[in-house]
């Protein structure tokens, strides 16, 4: 313990002019998880009772703001391994904020966006880019629908509505399927929730009528 104190104060307390220190050790289990240290010069002397006090009462409160970190690192690391995986999919995916701003869109979703706006047969001699692939306004007003739905059911008394979803094809190309959720990627209860869009080429031009064992993504997808 005094060479650990001996040690602390040369290398971070002496440059500084520190000659008192304070240590809140934060645990995780039996793992030492953050320690928050608080040091006094030589004329601010040793911390008096009343300080003590006031940092002991303001532990609980560091204690809850870290755990809250660590579940945002959580959050962080699961979205961007969920990230991760989508890539790998040729599975059209996006994620779109409460405020309909695009959060996520894998490469196959870009494809899919330009051959909503041009077709499956001209976007194919394009490039998908975020400026010739947009989201089709067709998607936002379902994000739209979803969200009026899901606000006129929700209420101050009223229970968390159930997720919901709207599927749709291309007025015109009728094979581009999409389907939106509503779904809660947070882990605080008080933020608005995310629009999930998965986007389907249904069948390929000229083939029979849609059905799940014909479709182009039907089965390799959904393996996990």
């Amino acid at each position: 313990t005094d060479l650990l104190r001996s040690a602390f104060y040369r290398g971070y307390m002496k440059p500084r002019k520190c000659e008192h220190a304070i240590g809140l050790c934060f645990w995780s289990g039996e793992r030492l998880a953050c320690v928050i240290t608080v040091m006094r010069s030589g004329p601010q002397g040793e911390a008096r009772v009343p300080e003590m006090n006031l940092l002991r009462r303001f532990y609980a409160e560091f204690d809850i703001a870290l755990r809250r970190i660590r579940s945002l690192e959580r959050e962080h690391s699961a979205r961007a391994a969920f990230e991760t995986f989508l890539r790998r999919l040729p599975l059209p995916t996006m994620l779109l904020r409460w405020s309909l701003r695009l959060a996520y869109q894998n490469k196959a979703a870009r494809e899919f966006c330009l051959a909503w706006r041009e077709g499956p047969h001209a976007s194919r001699l394009m490039k998908a880019t975020p400026a010739t692939a947009p989201v089709p306004d067709e998607i936002l007003d379902g994000c739209r629908r979803l969200k009026r739905r899901w606000e006129n059911a929700s209420g101050v008394n009223a229970e968390q509505p159930t997720i919901e979803q709207e599927s749709f094809h291309h007025a015109k190309w009728h094979q581009l399927q999409v389907t939106i959720s509503i779904t809660h990627l947070s882990t605080v209860g008080l933020t608005p929730p995310d629009f999930f869009v998965q986007c389907q080429e249904t069948r390929v031009p000229g083939a029979p009528a849609i059905t799940e064992e014909n479709t182009r993504l039907g089965h390799y997808v959904r393996l996990t």
